[in-house]
């Protein structure tokens, strides 16, 4: 199942012609691959000076057979070169364009379009690769990076990025434009991430932000990858802030530290997601004047914890001359 199994189909067939150089090096000299959704076709060649030469061409196709919605190609130009010393590095270059491609993903096709770009360049020798540029073009995102991946598995890249809206996150959508930089450090076993971002405009249910500075920083180590993320913006009702560690594992997500202040909102504790299993809460509420009430305070605490067939939801709130906005009702 998946995209592999779409692209191989039930009898992949794969033909190569090489030969082993006097220096010890192999060659290329051709590589075909057929499959229900792949067409691979690349040969190899040496110049007169001893120099190695490999590149092809490949179609991906037979999406539909990975994903619901999912359709059109994806055509690959690649070509690696290498100098006639052995302590040479390899020369690679890459290209990549889709055509009326559709992943299946509604996210992610609005950012990539029917005929995203990608062209990489970089050099690979002594256990270490250089990415000079990579750079993709979608219909609403612009992405580049570059950096370095060292012998000991060390990663140093940095990432610039735009995309236009809307981008949909359960009930908060964004919308307009969004643009950040990024980097990824750390080592191949266990990565950093740290993204920063700028979006115009986040339509929240009855709180719509604008101007928004997003922080995200996470890793990924023996226990899964954990992480915090920072969220400060703009509102009709003054400055909105959150923030919340994070851990990923297995299961779902869980989410501790947790401090919100927006639109007369504070909200403080912690929270686990989970899928198979049902979810865990532990937080203290505070409601003011802003997006939700007109005067008055309404404030309590919420638990929820694992019951044997269901949840158990224990909610206690004190309302205080609390009138809900567009309402003249009183509690």
């Amino acid at each position: 199942e998946g995209y592999l199994a779409a692209l191989l189909g039930q009898s992949p067939t794969v033909s190569v012609s090489a030969e082993r150089r006097p220096n010890g090096r192999l060659l290329l000299r051709n590589l075909e691959a057929d499959g229900a959704g792949l067409d691979l076709d690349a040969r190899g060649s040496r110049g007169l000076l001893g120099g190695m030469r490999f590149q092809g061409e490949a179609r991906l196709s037979n999406l539909s057979q990975a994903r619901a919605g999912a359709q059109g190609a994806l055509g690959l130009d690649f070509t690696a070169t290498h100098g006639s010393d052995a302590g040479d590095p390899w020369a690679l270059t890459v290209e990549a364009q889709g055509r009326e491609l559709q992943t299946g993903y509604a996210q992610l096709d609005h950012l990539l379009g029917p005929r995203p770009d990608l062209r990489a360049q970089g050099d690979w020798g002594g256990g270490r690769f250089v990415l000079e540029s990579a750079r993709l073009r979608g219909a609403n995102l612009q992405a580049q990076t570059a950096g370095v991946y060292g012998p000991d598995g060390d990663l140093a890249f940095k990432i610039d990025w735009s995309a236009e809206g809307p981008l949909g996150a359960g009930p908060v959508e964004i919308s307009g434009e969004a643009t950040g930089t990024g980097a990824i450090t750390g080592s191949l076993g266990a990565p950093m991430v740290d993204l920063m971002a700028e979006i115009d405009e986040i339509d929240v249910p009855r709180l719509p932000l604008r101007d928004a500075d997003l922080t995200l920083s996470f890793g990924r180590g023996g226990a899964g990858a954990a992480g915090r993320v920072t969220l400060t913006a703009a509102s009709q009702y003054g400055p909105a802030r959150a923030r919340a560690d994070f851990a990923l594992p297995e299961s779902g997500v869980n989410l501790s530290g947790i401090a919100v202040s927006a639109g007369g909102v504070s909200l403080q504790g912690d929270l686990a997601l989970r899928r198979a299993t049902p979810s865990r809460a532990d937080l203290e509420l505070v409601i003011g004047p802003g997006a939700l009430l007109q005067r008055g305070q309404i404030r309590g605490e919420v638990d929820i914890v694992d019951g044997r067939e269901a949840p158990v939801a224990d909610l206690e709130l004190v309302a205080e001359d609390a009138v809900l906005a567009g309402t003249e009702v009183a509690l």
